[in-house]
Formats: structure tokens, sequence, C-alpha cells
């Protein structure tokens, strides 16, 4: 469970139960807002109802990337974290063999 569900938040009404039992039974795949029961896909924070209702309020000030719903930066169309994925992605293809491969894990072609 989330550590919000310990912590009483003055002005704040707990989750119901069902929606404790579920984020309970499911572990790290349930959605990110409050109160929401949606599973989300492997690694993301949000389920698809939420990326969608997330990205439609930054309306034109969305990251690129498909399922992102960060801001992108003022003179960028990523996020920081994608313009930094980016950046670390075109140093290690420019100078293979230099970068340590477990710092780099499975998302580098070929390894992991």
């Amino acid at each position: 469970m989330g550590a919000d569900d310990h912590v009483p938040v003055p002005g704040v009404r707990p989750a119901p139960w069902w929606v404790r039992l579920s984020r309970w039974l499911n572990g790290s795949r349930f959605c990110d807002v409050r109160d929401c029961i949606e599973l989300t896909e492997p690694a993301e924070l949000y389920c698809t109802n939420h990326i969608r209702a997330l990205r439609a309020e930054l309306g034109g000030r969305r990251c690129v990337v498909e399922r992102c719903v960060e801001p992108h930066g003022f003179e960028d169309v990523l996020c920081p974290f994608h313009r930094e994925a980016a950046v670390i992605d075109a140093v290690a293809a420019t100078s293979p063999g230099q970068w340590n491969d477990a710092r780099l894990g499975p998302r580098r072609e070929g390894r992991g």
C-alpha cells in the first residue's frame, strides 16, 4: 500500500476498503491516482485513462513521448527525464565500449 493510506491528511477522506484491498492484492501495478483501482502497464505510474486525462490537461505543453505525463521544457519537446535519456543514449552510441554495461542495463541492444 502507498504511504498515503496510513497517514491521515486533513480534509481528505481515506481510500475506501475496496481500493485499499485492490492495491494490496495488485502490489505496485495499481494507478497512482488516489481512489483509482485500475491496473497499469509494467513500469508506469498511471492507468491508461489517467494517462489520457493528464496528457489532455497539459495540452501543447506535454512531452512528445507517447505515454509521458510530464510537461516539456521551454525550448524543447521532451520532458527533462526523456531529454536526459536521449543525451545518455546519444553519448553511449558514439563511444561504445567506454560505458559500463551494467550501468546502461538491458536498454542497449545486444546486452542484458
